[in-house]
């Protein structure tokens, strides 16, 4: 469900998932923003609003989250 809800997240403001993990710190995703051919000239913008996304539909699936951009 929370890969799922990543996917869906990413897609949606046009980034690209580059690596998906798990460490001693549990699960991680990397998404970049402003990789052709889906550059944008907002992609900063674009970042924020997936973390805030993320954050908000991890958490309702009862996954405690960090954020860095």
């Amino acid at each position: 469900d929370a890969m799922v809800a990543m996917q869906q997240i990413v897609v949606g403001c046009e980034g690209s998932i580059g690596h998906v993990g798990v460490d001693d710190h549990g699960a991680h995703v990397l998404v970049a923003f402003g990789l052709p051919p889906l550059a944008h000239e907002d992609d900063a913008a674009r970042a924020i609003e997936a973390a805030q996304q993320a954050r908000e539909v991890l958490g309702r699936l009862g996954w405690r989250t960090t954020a860095g951009i």
